[in-house]
């Protein structure tokens, strides 16, 4: 009975790290700096969905984990592709 139980314990504990990773994948980057694009400085991009930027604009964002990302137009993906 006790090896269940601890077996159920670890279960439990390794779903709830997995749940914070996939939350913490998901996460939101901050702009630190926008030029000629409708993104204002403090605004949030969602790291996994397809970002598009044309010739000429581009976006500074920093990840949850202290990582800046620079984009220059044309671009057309994911923030997190560049990671």
């Amino acid at each position: 009975m006790i090896c269940a139980s601890r077996l159920s314990t670890a279960f439990i504990s390794f779903a709830v790290l997995a749940g914070s990773y996939a939350t913490a994948k998901a996460a939101d980057f901050i702009v630190i700096d926008a030029r000629r694009v409708a993104l204002r400085v403090g605004q949030t991009v969602d790291s996994t969905k397809p970002l598009t930027l044309k010739e000429g604009q581009q976006i500074t964002l920093i990840s949850p984990t202290g990582a800046t990302i620079k984009l220059d137009g044309p671009y057309d993906k994911a923030p997190d592709a560049e990671q």
